[in-house]
Order: structure tokens, then sequence, then C-alpha cells
């Protein structure tokens, strides 16, 4: 697992908050997202669900993508409207490059939460 300290963490937030927080606000014209939280169990059963899909296709899930995604402006949640979110694609084997790993045919995973208004501190 390549995991990054607190301190690197705090700096790559701070690089963000420094250099797109304020364009995409200006964009959402309010405090866009910043950060997404999902339950464990959610989490658990998406990968649940995905090995499943994956094992009914004869593929075998090797990774998560995270994508961003953006809500409609005319999102019927006026607090979700415009605002940044990200979404979960396993992804299947079968590449060298695994950052190129084909995304597996199946449902996505948008099940998590945003702070409002948004925290900007790490």
């Amino acid at each position: 697992m390549a995991r990054i300290s607190q301190n690197e963490a705090k700096k790559l937030y701070q690089n963000f908050l420094d250099t797109k927080a304020a364009a995409m606000d200006k964009i959402v014209g309010k405090e866009d997202a910043n950060a997404i939280w999902f339950e464990i169990k959610d989490l658990e059963d998406f990968l649940s669900y995905a090995k499943r899909e994956a094992n009914n296709q004869k593929e075998t899930v090797n990774g998560i993508r995270v994508y961003l995604g953006s809500y409609d402006t005319t999102h019927e949640n006026k607090d979700l409207a415009g605002r940044t979110t990200i979404f979960l694609s396993a992804t299947i084997a079968g590449t060298e490059n695994l950052g190129n790993a084909l995304d597996l045919n199946a449902d996505a995973f948008n099940m998590g939460s945003i702070i409002l208004p948004p925290k900007r501190i790490y």
C-alpha cells in the first residue's frame, strides 16, 4: 500500500485550495465540494458487487478508478446542484499498465456525502 504522511496529504490539499478551489467556486457560484465521505460498509458492498459482476463476466477486478463528476445545475437537491462529486468504477485485469485498465461493464458507485458548506481544512 502506498501511503502518504499527513504532512504530504495536507500539502496536496493546500495545493488544491491554492490552485483550483477558487476557480471551481466561481464556476459553481458557491463553495464547491472539496471532499467526499464514504461509509466503510458501502465501500465493502461496492467491492463485493464489482467482484461478483466481474465473475459473471468472466473477468477479474484489479482496482478501482476514481472519477471526478459534477451534478447538474438543475439537480433536485439544490445543495448538490452544480457541485463536484466523485464516483468509483471497478477496473478489470488484462493490461500491463494498470493506469490504463478498462472499466468493468457494470454500475459505478456514487453514494458519498459532501460536507455542506464544504470544510476548507484537512
